[in-house]
């Protein structure tokens, strides 16, 4: 006891330490291996270090990709990175950006809860199962960037609500919309909802110490830019058509087992997601009950989340997963529902004796996530590793074509761990064929037959007919994930046949085979 009294006198037992070191164990994932592995993070490290060599006038590069001509969103993480990489190496470029959204979120989430509730410190953990998500996993760091922004944004709003804004101010305000928009347009659309709402429930609060009329008018003056875009982007995009929609059960499963935040296995993490799960439920059923008996005062701005979250779940069952516009619609609606509703629990007055229970369990919950999730980070790091080698055998400037024959779906993109500190156009490039994103396609560069395989990711069934004779692409290498010889696609013989006659290996290691073509 007396090492627990002197510890609690120099400071060493408070619970901002407490809160460091759960965030210090959120970051860990990333400092034990070289990559962060995920589905579009290759993709994104590869298009910035691209939107570099495009600023350099790099001919070649030049003659493939160009850069979108107009303002829009999903662009902060890619600035962020090239700003990054003419710094540090891609790995550590990667890293730093990562590290920024672990801590940006942590810290937001807590300054967001305690400018509500200032004695809610334990409530402020509940945003920590939230860090990792399937989104994440994906390697959605655009949206993820845009949460932190949202948090950002939101805190300061609700921290300047009372008070006249400076001109410097409203500029902070008017950075953090703009930077919210060119993250993610989704995001973007509920900062201004949720600002609009608390906005809206102002002109029905008699005693606000400031008028109502005056904070509209300082919101559109900081997001009237932030506004435009995003009209501009929509006014300017063809309607949405190819919608997918889930059934409405798989929806209500995915919604209610916490699905959404699973980033690899429902298995390995539903145990510990269903121990948060019934944390949510568990919290709000205090501040139902604390309601109820007049402990607790409804507040109508911060039930705006509450009434933010009802409609979000109605989008959520609403709103078809994919089509034209994006994809996991359905996954990244939930994201924000869940966070909502948090934070409506963050902004309320429980007993500590009620709360601190509850958020041992989701610090506990969170730990075991974290360290499945570290597992898996280790597993495809050796991958991600060893397509990177394959880089030193490529010449600059050369043409590179994937074969992805491996079982993981996480490794989609793994061959544009080639081309993140080397000019090299990699057939594998999603973003340049969408057009919300900062690179995209010289089409005339490429043969329509080659155009088509890239239209779909997939090149096992591409024919040398389709870059014979194209003498700007130079020297062809084929990059192969996995092993070919495994391969039980139709087209498999065919191509090992065209392998042997076209091209010879240069480089091979456990996860990767490299070849070039041969003199003609």
């Amino acid at each position: 006891m007396k090492i627990l009294e002197r510890m609690n006198k120099l400071g060493f037992l408070k619970e901002k330490y407490l809160f460091g070191l759960v965030v210090l164990l959120s970051i860990s994932p990333f400092l034990g291996v070289t990559f962060v592995p995920s589905l579009d993070g290759p993709a994104h490290l590869y298009n910035a270090n691209l939107i570099l060599e495009l600023l350099s006038d790099n001919d070649f590069i030049s003659k493939f990709y160009s850069l979108t001509n107009s303002p829009n969103p999903n662009l902060t993480g890619h600035v962020i990175l090239s700003a990054l990489l003419l710094i540090f190496p891609a790995f550590v470029a990667e890293k730093v950006m990562l590290i920024f959204y672990v801590i940006g979120f942590s810290f937001f989430f807590r300054r967001l809860v305690l400018v509500q509730n200032p004695k809610g410190v334990w409530l402020s953990y509940l945003g920590f199962p939230i860090i990792f998500s399937f989104v994440f996993a994906l390697g959605f760091y655009n949206f993820s960037l845009g949460l932190v922004f949202l948090l950002w944004g939101l805190y300061y709003w609700i921290k300047k609500e009372t008070n006249t804004l400076k001109v410097s101010e409203l500029f902070a305000l008017f950075l953090l919309f703009t930077l919210t928009f060119f993250s993610h347009v989704f995001v973007f659309a509920v900062f201004i909802l949720i600002v609009s709402g608390r906005l809206f429930f102002s002109f029905f609060q008699s005693a606000s110490p400031i008028s109502a009329s005056r904070k509209l008018t300082e919101f559109f003056l900081s997001s009237s830019l932030s506004l435009g875009l995003f009209v501009f982007y929509f006014a300017s995009r063809p309607a949405a058509h190819n919608s997918v929609h889930n059934s409405f059960s798989q929806l209500a499963e995915d919604i209610v087992t916490l699905n959404p935040l699973v980033s690899y296995s429902r298995g390995r993490e539903g145990i510990f997601l269903a121990l948060v799960g019934c944390v949510i439920i568990y919290l709000i059923v205090v501040t139902l009950v604390s309601r109820a008996r007049g402990r607790s005062k409804s507040n109508l701005k911060n039930d705006s989340w509450l009434i933010l979250s009802i409609l979000l779940a109605l989008a959520y069952f609403i709103l078809p997963d994919s089509n034209s516009l994006g994809g996991f619609i359905n996954t990244r609606v939930a994201l924000v529902f869940y966070l909502f509703i948090i934070l409506w629990i963050g902004a309320q007055h429980l007993s500590n004796k009620l709360v601190i229970p509850a958020i041992i369990v989701v610090v506990f919950s969170h730990y075991q996530l974290v360290d499945y999730y570290s597992h898996c980070i280790k597993n495809m790091n050796e991958i991600a590793v060893n397509c990177h080698e394959m880089e030193e055998f490529v010449k600059e400037n050369s043409v590179v074509i994937p074969l992805n024959y491996s079982d993981n779906w996480v490794t989609g993109h793994f061959s544009n761990y080639l081309g993140i500190e080397k000019p090299l156009v990699i057939l594998d490039n999603y973003e340049a064929i969408n057009d919300y994103f900062a690179t995209r396609w010289k089409w005339e560069s490429l043969d329509e037959d080659l155009y088509s395989h890239m239209s779909i990711n997939d090149f096992r069934c591409l024919g040398k007919s389709s870059y014979l004779n194209q003498e700007q692409m130079g020297k062809i290498y084929l990059l192969i994930l996995g092993n070919i010889d495994n391969s039980t696609d139709s087209c498999g013989k065919e191509k090992k046949e065209e392998l042997s006659k076209y091209f010879y290996p240069i480089a091979k290691n456990k996860h990767c085979s490299l070849y070039k073509e041969r003199e003609s």
